[in-house]
């Protein structure tokens, strides 16, 4: 008897973090509480949970969207 998994697994998708902790997650890497959309995409290859095209993975019409200046 196999566990069942849940559709993404299935299909060999990743799980990623909601944006809130995407978000976290990547100021604790960083170091620093503003973070730009380089230096988050130049750290995702550190977590694999991190989407590495946020604002896409998370709906949003732009990078200050996704660090909450909007």
């Amino acid at each position: 008897y196999h566990k069942p998994v849940d559709w993404p697994s299935y299909l060999g998708r990743k799980h990623f973090y909601s944006r809130e902790v995407a978000l976290v997650r990547a100021i604790k890497l960083l170091g620093s509480a503003e973070i730009t959309e380089d230096e988050y995409r130049a750290i995702c290859g550190l977590d694999e949970r991190l989407p590495i095209q946020a604002v896409v993975y998370y709906g949003l019409n732009s990078w200050s969207e996704f660090v909450g200046l909007n």
